[in-house]
């Protein structure tokens, strides 16, 4: 009897800790996280003291809230100088370009926007759309360059790189 009552015990404990598992993955991939990191260096200008950073990245089409309000809400709370959306906006598996673009459009109203790509839409037919209609909605769209950002007269780079899973033919980013 005492060896039928273990197998049930560790096969229910065994069942208890993939649920705990499959619910903590499902809940990480639908929590809105922030966090704050502050960084100092010498080689920063002073003027760039206090510059806030909003990164977004591997939204993989998610929507949190109708259109993304909620995300939207706390990036505005946030107050950031410039937003920075770090590849993945699109989920290459369920593509849906709209919903990426929605939140872009409503992004830049909040600060001025930057996009680099990630491995979703290195091997998705349908980046170039979105790459335009990330620029049309105003979205700097960044592929292995930099840029100056300016503050009180000084500046520093903002770079961005395509996503190793696209190949550089010529002068054209293809996937």
């Amino acid at each position: 009897m005492k060896i039928g009552r273990r197998k049930r015990n560790i096969i229910l404990s065994m069942l208890l800790c993939v649920n705990i598992l499959v619910a903590w993955t499902v809940w990480g991939n639908k929590a809105l996280m922030a966090n704050t990191v502050a960084i100092s260096s010498s080689r920063i200008p002073a003027t760039f003291s206090g510059f806030q950073i909003a990164q977004v990245s591997d939204l993989h089409n998610a929507e949190f809230g109708e259109n993304n309000a909620e995300l939207l809400k706390l990036l505005s709370e946030s107050r950031p100088d410039i937003i920075v959306i770090t590849g993945d906006l699109i989920d290459v598996n369920h593509t849906d370009v709209g919903i990426a673009l929605c939140f872009a459009q409503e992004s830049v109203k909040i600060a001025p926007t930057y996009y680099v790509t990630g491995n979703h839409e290195a091997t998705c037919s349908q980046y170039g759309d979105l790459k335009a209609g990330l620029e049309e909605a105003g979205v700097i769209v960044l592929e292995d360059e930099a840029i100056s950002l300016e503050r009180g007269g000084e500046t520093i780079a903002l770079l961005g790189l395509a996503d190793p899973d696209f190949m550089v033919k010529g002068d054209m980013l293809v996937s």
